[in-house]
């Protein structure tokens, strides 16, 4: 079914993230034989279906899609956490004192959330996420991730994968051996990857995917030091469709590939949809 594919361009993003959204329009436009129609946040259509980057969550199903997947039991598990009520959030902090938080809102957990540390006054973070007392919030464990690595799904499968550069300067960057790469602890700079450091974030990243095969979107994990020694933990899980969350500098070209091979279910939609 070769149905034409809306991308919407967000206009709300910064040139790193333009860049690299332009790459991938181009591989997968290559990649689908131009099927993918641009749009706009005007004229996408209002049943879904539209690929691309929306960073304030307007798109009809964005902010459900991230819904679904904070409050699968897998992903819970896998950042060791769990959906209370906001109410509970200072009871909760409580049997863990000397522990950061986090809390997410789960009706948008990757756009509301506050990172807790020990003491801090729960109500004031409540309040700034938007939640009320009885209202559902995703609450875990906060370990001050550092060396943060982005693994880019298709289908279930690890398609290509990054150092979580929090700003990248385009005009100077990596070479070929990019993959090779970690973050320093800032995430502001690049240094020579630790194989075994790699190797951990691959294994927790693939760990979480054996039990719960996200359709689309990514996998963050982080390091950390306990007791000694170094460990891999997923800092965050976003589930998105095709361009709908900044890849750093992962291989766009292959990523690509592997949506055009999933591309009939990845929800494309008919083009008589698209809002005049």
């Amino acid at each position: 079914m070769n149905t034409d594919i809306p991308y919407v361009f967000d206009a709300h993003v910064q040139p790193d993230e333009r860049l690299q959204d332009a790459i991938l329009y181009y591989h997968l436009d290559r990649a689908l034989e131009g099927r993918l129609l641009p749009c706009s946040f005007l004229n996408a259509p209002p049943s879904g279906g539209v690929w691309g980057m929306d960073r304030s969550g307007l798109l009809h199903g964005r902010r459900e899609m991230t819904q679904a997947a904070y409050a699968n039991v897998d992903v819970l598990a896998a950042v060791g956490g769990c959906i209370i009520p906001a109410a509970l959030v200072a009871q909760k902090i409580a049997t863990s004192p000397d522990q950061g938080m986090t809390i997410r809102n789960l009706k948008d957990p990757l756009g509301s959330l506050r990172h807790m540390q020990p003491g801090d006054d729960s109500t004031a973070h409540l309040r700034s996420i938007g939640v009320t007392r009885d209202d559902p919030v995703v609450i875990h464990p906060d370990f001050d991730l550092r060396h943060l690595r982005r693994f880019m799904v298709v289908a279930g499968k690890i398609t290509c994968e990054s150092p979580m550069m929090f700003q990248i300067d385009l005009a100077n960057t990596p070479g070929d051996d990019f993959h090779d790469l970690q973050v320093d602890a800032s995430g502001n700079h690049f240094i020579d990857g630790d194989v075994a450091w790699r190797d951990k974030q691959h294994a927790a990243a693939e760990a979480l995917l054996s039990a719960y095969p996200l359709p689309c979107g990514a996998i963050d994990v982080g390091l950390h030091e306990d007791e000694g020694e170094i460990r891999a933990r997923i800092d965050c899980v976003i589930s998105a469709p095709p361009g709908g969350l900044f890849p750093y500098m992962a291989d766009m070209a292959r990523h690509a590939a592997k949506i055009a091979e999933y591309v009939d279910e990845l929800a494309p939609v008919r083009l008589d949809e698209m809002a005049p």
